[in-house]
C-alpha cells in the first residue's frame, strides 16, 4: 500500500468493483424507467440518485457467495451485463398501450 494512506482504507478499496456493478445496474434502470427516463429531469439529478441508491444497496456489504471479477475484461463484461439487466428491468415495468 502507498505511504500516506490509512490502514483502514483497504476494505473501501475492495468494495469499489461491487459498487461500480451495482451503480451500472441502477443507472441502466434509471435511464429507461418511465419516471426517471424523462428528459425533463436533469442528468445530474439522475446521476446523484443513482449514486445514492447504489451506496444504500451496498451499505450492508456484499452478500455471501457473490464473486466480483478481478480482471479488467471481466469487470467490463460484468458492467455490460449489469447495464443490460437494469435496462431489462426498466423495460419490463414500462406501461404499454394495452395497459392504458
Amino acid at each position: 500500500m502507498p505511504d500516506g494512506l490509512p490502514d483502514n482504507i483497504q476494505p473501501l478499496l475492495d468494495a469499489v468493483p461491487a459498487y461500480v456493478l451495482v451503480f451500472f445496474r441502477v443507472a441502466g434502470l434509471m435511464l429507461f424507467s418511465p419516471l426517471f427516463g424523462s428528459s425533463r429531469i436533469p442528468r445530474r439529478f439522475k446521476l446523484m440518485i443513482a449514486l445514492v441508491l447504489s451506496l444504500g444497496m451496498l451499505q450492508g456489504g456484499l452478500p455471501e457467495g457473490v464473486v466480483v471479477p478481478d480482471t479488467l475484461i471481466g469487470l467490463i463484461l460484468a458492467i455490460g451485463s449489469e447495464m443490460i439487466f437494469g435496462v431489462a428491468i426498466a423495460r419490463e415495468n414500462m406501461p404499454t398501450a394495452d395497459s392504458m
